[in-house]
């Protein structure tokens, strides 16, 4: 994967990668501040009264740190351009907003990031009304890019389906984020078993091995629920997983 563009997964009937946002989608022209805005209202209420967002909270609420979440910062990473002219995409990409921010509420976060090379000027300066702030890529950065700098211990990670590689892991397993909501770590995994499984091919799928060994890295030590089914648009967190860091029991702290 190149150091200046993600890979990303559609979720659809033909799943197909994303392409990074170029010519070939442009910023949509009829677009403005105040059309977001009324748009990203209207989705944000739908969210709220929806079934889905229901479960998520009982599922939070169940798998709350006895001492709270304690939770200050939250990373958006690659949710896609809100304001291009793809119209399927740039749907699936208000949704995924919305959703962190109701994410984000429901916590009581207090710092909001989001880093995505697709961003338009309007995208950013729509962000920047939500309290949302934007963090800026250029052609140098690997891995999680200026993510990496923002996580930690006391963070949220919400990954919409960025295909996640092994730097990119390896560099989340240093962060040790309180809460990951994304799709990355199960296909990891799976796909790390399918190499290791292939004698013939494990030299060139030593990358998919390494980011498979990774993840399972990643989840020990960690629950996972599936992301709740969105009765509105099912595709659209199909796939994704909730996962937190269990809490260790007294008797075994003290064995």
């Amino acid at each position: 994967m190149a150091d200046d563009e993600w890979t990303y997964v559609a979720k659809s009937k033909k799943s197909q990668a994303r392409k990074p946002a170029n010519s070939h989608n442009p910023p949509a022209r009829d677009l403005t501040i105040d059309s977001l805005t009324t748009e990203f209202a209207a989705k944000s209420k739908t969210w709220m009264q929806s079934s889905c967002r229901k479960a998520l909270s009982t599922l939070l609420g169940r798998v709350r740190p006895d001492t709270g979440w304690n939770i200050r910062r939250a990373v958006c990473l690659g949710c896609g351009s809100l304001s291009r002219d793809n119209v399927e995409c740039r749907r699936r990409s208000v949704w995924q907003m919305v959703v962190f921010m109701g994410i984000v509420k429901e916590l009581g976060i207090t710092e909001m990031y989001a880093q995505e090379p697709a961003f338009t000027e309007l995208d950013e300066k729509f962000l920047g009304t939500l309290d949302v702030k934007v963090l800026g890529m250029t052609t140098g950065d690997a891995a999680l890019g200026p993510a990496k700098e923002i996580l930690e211990p006391e963070a949220l990670l919400f990954e919409p389906f960025v295909d996640m590689n092994a730097g990119m892991v390896q560099e989340l397993l240093q962060t040790d984020v309180a809460l990951y909501i994304g799709s990355s770590m199960k296909g990891l995994i799976e796909r790390g078993a399918r190499a290791e499984a292939t004698a013939a091919s494990r030299k060139i799928l030593a990358s998919d091995i390494e980011a498979g060994i990774l993840a399972k890295r990643f989840c020990d030590g960690r629950g996972v629920y599936r992301f709740p089914n969105f009765e509105v648009d099912p595709n659209i967190f199909d796939g994704m997983g909730i996962y937190w860091k269990e809490e260790k029991d007294s008797d075994d702290d003290e064995g």
